[in-house]
């Protein structure tokens, strides 16, 4: 296996270790960065994780996917609304577990 995919599966499994110590509420805090919420961390963190493995596994698919964001993005959504809607409503533990059910198996 790639050093990379090893180092990238080893920080998510960090990162992980933390954000599951949390609850619902927990990671619904703002983060000082653009204030976004530990949701929205996650959210950013599988979608870019998902997109990275669709480039690889489909081109056409990951195209489309590239041209409906962007689309979205002239409709007036904003990165992070686009993901939300993406997710169909998943947060929280439940996204947290799904993100770590995909990078395992992406890295896997």
């Amino acid at each position: 296996m790639l050093q990379q995919a090893l180092d990238f599966r080893e920080e998510s499994e960090r990162l992980h270790e933390v954000l599951s110590r949390l609850g619902d509420a927990q990671l619904e805090r703002k983060t000082q960065f653009k204030d976004w919420t530990l949701n929205d961390v996650i959210a950013h963190l599988h979608f870019w994780n998902y997109a990275a493995d669709l480039s690889l596994a489909d081109g056409d698919a990951f195209a489309e996917l590239l041209t409906d964001m962007l689309e979205a993005l002239g409709e007036n959504f904003d990165h992070m609304a686009y993901t939300h809607r993406w997710l169909e409503g998943c947060r929280g533990t439940r996204l947290l577990e799904r993100w770590h059910d995909f990078y395992l198996a992406m890295s896997g």
